[in-house]
């Protein structure tokens, strides 16, 4: 979703953005969704866990027949999470000692923005790891990172 505007591909890659995605933070999240869609909430995602299998087989159930690692999934649903990550901001510090921001980029799991403030400065993220059949989780990140976004269309 999104346009030049919104978001941004992985490493500013657009091969790598047909495959994830893009990247946005929550609040460019809260506008990417087309007309008639909109971010889960985690309720929504807690649901979706529900009816893929429970918390014994949900995260292999959604996970993509692509995803690499030892456990791979087995798409059952169609949802086909593929191990996309999040951009965190962090500082570093070049030979000179100036300090500049920059991304780092987490993988290893499938991360999506819900529509669940916490706080002022804090969202809920889902997330589909590689540790068991049922490695799944919801928690709050700060509302500056960057994850991709499922959308869900309203009934």
């Amino acid at each position: 979703y999104g346009n030049e505007t919104l978001g941004q591909c992985s490493w500013d890659d657009d091969d790598d953005c047909s495959e994830f995605g893009r990247y946005y933070s929550f609040e460019e999240a809260q506008s990417v969704c087309p007309d008639g869609w909109s971010l889960p909430s985690k309720d929504d995602f807690a649901e979706l866990v529900e009816e893929a299998g429970g918390w014994e087989n949900a995260a292999v159930y959604l996970r993509s027949t692509e995803w690499g690692g030892s456990l791979p999934g087995l798409n059952v649903y169609g949802f086909a999470a593929k191990p996309s990550g999040h951009f965190r901001w962090g500082t570093t510090t070049d030979s000179h000692g100036n300090e500049e921001q920059q991304l780092a980029f987490s993988p290893g799991s499938f991360d999506m923005w819900t529509s669940t403030v916490s706080g002022s400065q804090a969202a809920y993220i889902a997330e589909i790891l590689d540790f068991s059949n049922s490695s799944y989780n919801t928690r709050t990140e700060s509302r500056a990172i960057l994850v991709p976004v499922r959308c869900v269309k309203k009934f």
